[in-house]
């Protein structure tokens, strides 16, 4: 078994042992050492739901409202499934940003 002390985290073990840091993680948990628990998610709040609810509405993207908010695309498309932009909002949304961009 190799000798892992004096290191903090699992990119520290990957290094030292040359393996992955997945690799590193599955190592450690064998050997039973104490892992950092994964940082939890901001949690909805009545208020974060209610935002995102009228920029959906208003036709901003599932991408803009979780940047807005501070939250991961992911989680808001979740909350709020079928809010996606068509294929024409899309279009009509990137010429635009296109136009700007050579205007500015």
């Amino acid at each position: 078994m190799v000798e892992v002390e004096g290191v903090t985290s699992p990119a520290q073990v990957a290094e030292r042992l040359g393996v992955s840091g997945r690799q590193a993680l599955r190592y450690l948990r064998d050997v039973g050492a104490d892992l950092p628990n994964k940082p939890q998610p901001k949690p909805w709040t009545p208020e974060m739901e209610a935002r995102a609810l009228v920029m959906l509405e208003d036709r901003v993207g599932y991408q803009e409202t979780a940047r807005t908010l501070g939250i991961t695309f992911d989680r808001v498309k979740r909350r709020f499934p079928g809010y996606a932009l068509t294929n024409q909002e899309k279009t009509e949304r990137a010429t635009t940003a296109r136009i700007y961009r050579d205007v500015l």
